[in-house]
């Protein structure tokens, strides 16, 4: 799915960026514990505020976003940097995911798209972290609006749900910083399928039609 208004968002996320404190809402530390000595991708990662800290523990660090200046601007602090056109194409694969304060600038229209991104950039038993909204009643006006600039209202239930549908088991719902939800999750493993069932046909004797063998 490629994405919808790509430049007119990039252009205002840049400029929101540059107004947003460095340090504004960052996410607790004790929930980067699944990024020890990983692979790390982080889609959006804004002005870097988890910079620092994602390299100090992390293997790898790389970073994803939908404006290429903010790609670009992490050329000298991550180790690789994608560009975001389509939620069908990988990037990599990572071992665990951040993205934060990002779902809720995800339209209605492309949740599952965007979860599903996450999913094929992840090796198996990769680990998400993201955060969703607890409380909308601090946004006011405007702030509200599904075209994924400003903030789309979804209930936390129905995240969860996506994101069990897309193929994740939720690990942490319900933490909460600040005016946000921080949701943890593991990519299921794989399930084969197993092989068909098959039963032996006797060898025909006497002229005799060959019948099931009822031992196989």
């Amino acid at each position: 799915m490629k994405i919808s208004r790509q430049d007119e968002r990039s252009r205002f996320w840049r400029d929101t960026v540059g107004k947003i404190p460095h340090d504004y809402n960052r996410i607790p530390l004790k929930y980067l514990r699944c990024l020890n000595a990983r692979d790390v991708l982080e889609i959006g990662p804004g002005n870097g505020r988890h910079t620092q800290d994602i390299k100090k523990q992390c293997k790898g660090y790389d970073v994803a976003d939908i404006d290429q200046k903010i790609v670009s601007d992490f050329a000298d602090k991550a180790d690789n940097g994608h560009l975001i056109t389509d939620y069908a194409s990988a990037v990599g694969k990572y071992d665990a995911i951040l993205a934060w304060f990002v779902l809720h600038h995800i339209t209605s229209g492309e949740l599952g798209d965007f979860l599903a991104f996450l999913k094929i950039n992840l090796r198996p038993g990769g680990e998400i972290v993201i955060n969703t909204p607890c409380d909308y009643r601090i946004y006011q006006g405007d702030a509200i609006k599904d075209d994924g600039m400003h903030t789309t209202e979804r209930e936390l239930a129905d995240v969860i749900e996506a994101l069990r549908d897309v193929g994740f088991d939720v690990t942490d719902e319900m933490a909460q910083s600040g005016d946000s939800y921080i949701i943890c999750a593991r990519l299921k493993p794989a399930v084969s399928k197993p092989l068909p069932a098959t039963r032996k046909i006797t060898k025909k004797l006497d002229g005799k039609t060959p019948r099931p063998n009822p031992e196989v």
